[in-house]
C-alpha cells in the first residue's frame, strides 16, 4: 500500500537517469514487465547500453586521476548500510556521488573528490546541479582544487558566479551538458579523420594505470580520507590496464558518434564539424601547434554561444 512505499521503498518515486516517471501514486507504472521495454522506452536495454557507452565518453576524457576515483568509488560502495547520505543526511546503504556531474564536464579530481548519496538522491539528482551544488564546487575550487575538466573550464569561468536561484542552475546545467556534446562530437570526428595519437598525447592520462592506491585514515561513513597513498608499479597487468584505458577511450567517441538522435541544439553543429575539418586539415599538414590554437579557439567559440543563450534566457 502506499504508507509501505512512502515508508520502506521511497526509491520507487525516483525515475532516475533514463526513466520516464511512474503514472500512477504508488509509484508503480500502469504497465508490467511484459511491454516495458516498448512502453518505457529510458529503460529499454539498447538505450541502458547508450547510457554506458556515453557514461564512459564522459569519464575516460575528463582530467583527474580516473583510477584513484574509481578506487575510491569502489570503496564508499563497499560501506554497505554504515554510509550516511551527504544530500539528504540519512544513513543507509550509499552509493559514490559526484558533486560535479561528470556529464556536466567536472573532473573526477587529483585527489579525487567524491560523496556518498542514498540512492534515491543519487538516481533523483541526475545531471542536474542546484544552486548549493554550485556553491560547493566555487568553495572548493577556492581550496586550490581543480574542479572542471580542460573542455569545460573556459564555459564554467563564465556562467559559474551567474546563476542566483536552482532555476538558473540548472539552465547552467543544461548548457555545459551541452558544450561537452559539442566537445565530445568535435574530438570524434577528429579520431575519424585519422588522428587518434594527437588525441591521446595531449587529453588523455594513461600514466595513472600505473600506480596502486591507498587511501588513509578512510572513514565508510562520510566518504573522507585523511591521504591518498600511491605506489608506482611496473606490473604487467598496469601496462595492459594503460593499454585498455586508451582503447576505451577512443572506441567510446565512435560510440557517441554513432547516436543519432541526441536532443541538443542543431544550430550549432555544423560550426562544430567545420571546426574539426580545420583541425583535421592542420594535423595533415603535421602543424599540431595550429591544431592546438585551433582546438582553444572551438572551446572559446562555445562558451560564447552558451553563455549568450544563458543571458538571453534570463533576460526573457
Amino acid at each position: 500500500n502506499l504508507k509501505y512505499i512512502l515508508e520502506k521503498k521511497q526509491t520507487m518515486f525516483s525515475p532516475g537517469a533514463m526513466s520516464n516517471c511512474p503514472d500512477r501514486f504508488d509509484g508503480y507504472h500502469t504497465y508490467n514487465k511484459c511491454c516495458r521495454a516498448r512502453e518505457d522506452t529510458g529503460r529499454h536495454r539498447s538505450n541502458l547500453q547508450r547510457y554506458g557507452e556515453d557514461r564512459r565518453a564522459y569519464e575516460y576524457w575528463s582530467d583527474g586521476d580516473w583510477k584513484a576515483a574509481a578506487w575510491l568509488m569502489r570503496e564508499i560502495n563497499k560501506a554497505g548500510k554504515r554510509g550516511i547520505c551527504s544530500i539528504c543526511g540519512k544513513r543507509g546503504k550509499v552509493t559514490a556521488d559526484h558533486l560535479g556531474p561528470i556529464s556536466l564536464g567536472f573532473s573526477v579530481g587529483d585527489p579525487p573528490f567524491l560523496r556518498p548519496a542514498c540512492r534515491s538522491c543519487n538516481s533523483g539528482r541526475n545531471n542536474r546541479m542546484i544552486l548549493a551544488d554550485i556553491k560547493e564546487l566555487r568553495k572548493k575550487e577556492q581550496d586550490g582544487i581543480d574542479v572542471v575538466s580542460w573542455h569545460t573550464k573556459n564555459i564554467w569561468n563564465l556562467l559559474k558566479d551567474k546563476p542566483k536561484s536552482d532555476e538558473e542552475a540548472k539552465i547552467v546545467s543544461r548548457l555545459l551538458r551541452t558544450n561537452l556534446h559539442y566537445v565530445l562530437t568535435l574530438l570524434g570526428r577528429i579520431a575519424e579523420g585519422g588522428h587518434r595519437q594527437f588525441l591521446v598525447e595531449n587529453y588523455l592520462h594513461p600514466e595513472y594505470a600505473y600506480y596502486s592506491i591507498e587511501f588513509l585514515g578512510f572513514d565508510p561513513t562520510t566518504g573522507n580520507y585523511d591521504q591518498i597513498k600511491k605506489k608506482r608499479s611496473t606490473m604487467r597487468q598496469y601496462s595492459r590496464n594503460a593499454e585498455r584505458y586508451v582503447r576505451i577511450s577512443l572506441e567510446s567517441l565512435g560510440q557517441y558518434l554513432d547516436k543519432d538522435n541526441r536532443k541538443f541544439p542543431q544550430e550549432h553543429l555544423r560550426d562544430v564539424n567545420n571546426f574539426a575539418d580545420i583541425i583535421i586539415e592542420q594535423l595533415d599538414n603535421r602543424n599540431q601547434s595550429r591544431a592546438l590554437n585551433k582546438m582553444d579557439k572551438a572551446l572559446t567559440t562555445f562558451s560564447d554561444w552558451l553563455v549568450e543563450e544563458f543571458n538571453s534566457g534570463i533576460d526573457e
